[in-house]
């Protein structure tokens, strides 16, 4: 019968996790597979790419660099105190962003059962750890964050011998959406 493909399926799916070895439970998973399988992020990673090129780009488009050479500590303290910013400010970003999808997703959705198996959800079957649906979204949004922040963090070290924003941003997209 047609109307019960989907839940026939799902209980397909959890009698083999349960045959091999995993313990799943029967969640209701539209919003889960919403959460996770929401795909890419192309606000946080124009965000890294701009604001991670302008970082040292705009001294040498204005004709500081030279001075800032110049001074005692002015190079090692301006490159340490712009990686740092560019950190924060991608950390930051990629916090708020990740705040706004979980308070859209949860006005739209129902999210029960997190302290359940992730092998319940058969987006999620593939993993092999024992971990709740709960813990699991603890590392992907921990993964999102550090990936911004790492992508913010390669952005701006291109940009120091580039010395072009537009130049870095074009060599970082290459490297980082072509693969």
């Amino acid at each position: 019968d047609d109307v019960f493909k989907v839940v026939e399926a799902r209980r397909d799916y959890l009698l083999e996790q349960i045959q091999a070895g995993h313990d799943a439970h029967f969640v209701y998973s539209t919003g889960w597979n919403q959460m996770f399988g929401r795909g890419f992020d192309y606000l946080l990673y124009i965000f890294a790419l701009v604001f991670g090129a302008m970082l040292f780009t705009t001294e040498y488009s204005a004709g500081v660099s030279g001075i800032l050479r110049a001074t005692k500590r002015g190079r090692g303290e301006l490159f340490a105190t712009k990686y740092v910013i560019a950190v924060v400010a991608c950390a930051l970003m990629a916090m708020i962003c990740g705040y706004l999808d979980h308070t859209k997703l949860t006005e739209l959705y129902t999210f029960a059962s997190a302290t359940a198996p992730v092998q319940s959800l058969p987006i999620l079957g593939g993993i092999g750890w024992d971990m709740t649906i709960h813990q699991y979204l603890m590392l992907f949004e921990t993964l999102r964050v550090v990936g911004v922040v790492l992508l913010g963090f390669i952005n701006v070290a291109v940009s120091v011998p580039s010395k072009k924003s537009v130049n870095t941003m074009a060599t970082v997209a290459l490297v980082t959406v072509v693969p």
